[in-house]
């Protein structure tokens, strides 16, 4: 199993303990290990990799100089100002 089978695992008999209403509390290191699993889950499913040709195109766009605003871009930055209340 890996871990991400791990958590629904874990998940899956945790609801069944609820709907039969005898839930177990988790301990300090059951908790931590079952949060720092989930968050190394999701980093692996939210991070993107990129291969030498792809980051030399992503770099480029993002040094390369905005162009001109488009009409739409204009009007919803107006718009978005106009909402937008300082404190």
């Amino acid at each position: 199993m890996n871990k991400s089978s791990d958590i629904f695992a874990e998940a899956a008999k945790r609801e069944a303990e609820m709907e039969s209403g005898q839930v177990t509390p988790l301990t300090d290191s059951e908790f931590w290990a079952t949060a720092g699993a989930a968050c190394q889950t999701i980093h692996e499913y939210c991070a993107i990799s990129l291969d030498e040709a792809e980051s030399q195109r992503f770099l480029q766009a993002l040094l390369a100089a905005p162009g001109i605003p488009t009409q739409r871009f204009s009007q919803a930055l107006n718009t978005y100002q106009e909402s937008v209340v300082e404190r």
